[in-house]
């Protein structure tokens, strides 16, 4: 379990019992550049969080807790390259787009093909690539076995994001025949890089 608490702010907490626990201590000046590539910073508060279940970060403080345990003499070593630690690519994200011939589809285990694409790029491409995607869902949903399709965009402007739901590869193929969508004439092309998987349902849990 992870507790964070803000520099600037006090704070107490006790135990009933014996515990062990460990201080990791991340510089300002660190924390301050990762908001800043991630999130719009007038956003964004940190808040004090307590027991919130976090295997990334508690994996990463563990592995570096053995190495100085086992190997304290490399002690600076561990933490220059704990420095060199790329975090998740987090961003968040608004819907712009939703387009589907179900409604909202349910979606089940094994019955759906989805795709994924991420559209990176450039803060001020990002109006563009919605105009464009706006025009383009129009043609990709009048295809058979398309079922919905869906744009997100980051709020800091550096993403747009699409996943849809299809009926069968046969019918994704098909789709990369058409004029943008496959080959040389991407209808994203010089506006942003393109990557994209094909993914199945394997499980799925429904929220109420």
């Amino acid at each position: 379990m992870i507790q964070l608490y803000p520099a600037d702010r006090s704070y107490q907490v006790s135990w009933k019992g014996e515990s062990e626990f460990i201080h990791c201590y991340i510089a300002p000046q660190a924390l301050a550049q990762i908001a800043y590539e991630s999130v719009n910073l007038d956003r964004l508060e940190l808040m004090v969080h307590f027991m919130k279940p976090d295997p990334l970060i508690c994996q990463i403080i563990l592995a570096l807790k053995t190495e100085l345990e086992t190997n304290p003499s490399n002690s600076r070593f561990y933490a220059a390259k704990l420095r060199e630690f790329n975090p998740p690519d987090i961003h968040i994200y608004e819907v712009v787009i939703s387009e589907s011939k179900a409604g909202t589809p349910k979606i089940k285990q094994g019955q759906y093909i989805t795709h994924f694409a991420e559209f990176r790029l450039p803060a001020e491409n990002q109006p563009r690539m919605i105009e464009l995607a706006k025009e383009n869902v129009v043609k990709a949903m009048e295809l058979p076995g398309l079922i919905s399709a869906n744009f997100h965009r980051s709020l800091d402007g550096t993403r747009v994001i699409n996943y849809g739901q299809w009926l069968d590869r046969e019918s994704i193929e098909n789709l990369k025949k058409q004029p943008g969508f496959g080959g040389k004439s991407e209808y994203w092309e010089g506006v942003a890089e393109n990557e994209h998987h094909l993914y199945e349902v394997v499980l799925t849990i429904p929220s109420d």
